[in-house]
Formats: C-alpha cells, sequence, structure tokens
C-alpha cells in the first residue's frame, strides 16, 4: 500500500514538473514571437521597398548593399534574441559584465530610419568602463 502511494506521488510529480516545463516554453515562445515582430516588420517593410525602388528606378548598387545590410542587421538581432532566452533559462551564478552603451546602441538599431522615434540620452562612464 506504501509502495503503491509513494508510485502515485512520484508519478505526480513527474506529471507537475513536465507541466511546469511546457508552461516555462510556452512562455518563452510567446516572448520570442513578441521580440520578432519589430525585426519581421523591418525585413518585410525592406523587401516592399525593393520593388517600389525598382519601379522608380532607384535600385542600384548604394540601395542593394542598404537593404542588405538591413535585412543582415535585423536576422542577426533576431538570432542574438534566441541566444539571449536560452541563456536566460539556463541561468548561471556568475554575473557578466556589459557595456551598456552597446546595449542601447543595438535596442536603437533595431529601428532605423524611424521618423517617429526620436531619443537623445547620455551615458557617463570612467574610460568605458564596461557595467
Amino acid at each position: 500500500m506504501v509502495i503503491e502511494e509513494t508510485e502515485k506521488r512520484r508519478t505526480h510529480e513527474q506529471i507537475l514538473i513536465q507541466q511546469s516545463k511546457m508552461a516555462a516554453m510556452g512562455e518563452m515562445i510567446g516572448l520570442i514571437a513578441h521580440q520578432w515582430r519589430q525585426p519581421l516588420n523591418i525585413i518585410g517593410i525592406t523587401v516592399q521597398d525593393i520593388k517600389e525602388a525598382y519601379q522608380y528606378g532607384e535600385l542600384n548598387e548604394k540601395y542593394i548593399n542598404m537593404i542588405v545590410e538591413t535585412a543582415k542587421s535585423q536576422v542577426f538581432f533576431m538570432s542574438k534574441t534566441i541566444d539571449d532566452f536560452r541563456n536566460f533559462f539556463n541561468p548561471s551564478k556568475e554575473k557578466v559584465c556589459f557595456d551598456v552603451k552597446t546595449a542601447i546602441d543595438e535596442l536603437l538599431a533595431m529601428y532605423p530610419e524611424h521618423p517617429p522615434l526620436s531619443v537623445h540620452w547620455s551615458c557617463r562612464t570612467e574610460a568605458d568602463i564596461p557595467l
């Protein structure tokens, strides 16, 4: 009788652990989807703009290079987002230094030539010491 109850409890615990993992995965997928919306939108608009640039005779090497760089930077951001979430769900105990200015610059780079966005910020550190 005790053995049966112990086995039932273990089975129930395993089910709860599995449900918890699935909930965490669902949350992670939702967060990644949220983070990917803007880069996907930028890539979509960029692709649409190629057609218009062709129609208006604006398609040249400089324009193609700009489009390629925009798309590459957005894809890089999306890839980095996956890595960031993967690392988030595998937390380590050690603190990691990072450059606040670089982090903000990467965030602002997501919105190239976005007219409604106007950001002014300043950052003072001693000799560019990572924080």
